[in-house]
């Protein structure tokens, strides 16, 4: 005698419709470089050492211009009871599939909150990101401050 028949009818047709839905909702590429970037910029405006650096491919150039970034920067605009608060615009993606590689060209500015008589700048840069388990690590960053 069988236990729950029913039941284990009801979660089979269940699983048999939502899975492949759940398979097919992956994101391309690009919607995953842009959560990167968008998500890199705002842990650095939150001053989240940990996020900013979850977005960095470990010793990459990238991550060690978070550190000196973390370790000179911040703490100066901390004494001085400021912020740095940067906005970016994508300009351009590059992907070359074959090396699993992005050059992302951006605009961007930054701004000290709490400086008097400091204008936000608007630079330009290259970034470079590099696919890691269906996610994008910043390899090259070069930012001003």
């Amino acid at each position: 005698m069988r236990k729950y028949p029913v039941l284990k009818a009801i979660v089979a047709v269940f699983l048999v419709f939502s899975l492949p839905g759940c398979l097919l909702q992956r994101k391309s590429d690009q919607e995953l470089i842009q959560e990167t970037l968008t998500g890199y910029f705002q842990a650095i405006n939150e001053v989240n050492y940990e996020k900013v650096t979850s977005y960095t491919l470990n010793e990459s150039a990238a991550r060690a211009w978070v550190e000196e970034f973390f370790a000179t920067k911040i703490p100066l605009a901390t004494k001085k009871n400021t912020r740095y608060e940067y906005t970016y615009t994508l300009e351009e993606v590059k992907i070359d599939l074959s090396r699993k590689e992005v050059k992302v060209f951006v605009s961007y500015t930054f701004r000290l909150h709490g400086s008097q008589g400091l204008s936000a700048p608007q630079f330009e840069t290259e970034l470079v990101l590099v696919k890691r388990w269906r996610k994008w690590l910043l390899t090259v960053a070069p930012l001003a401050s």
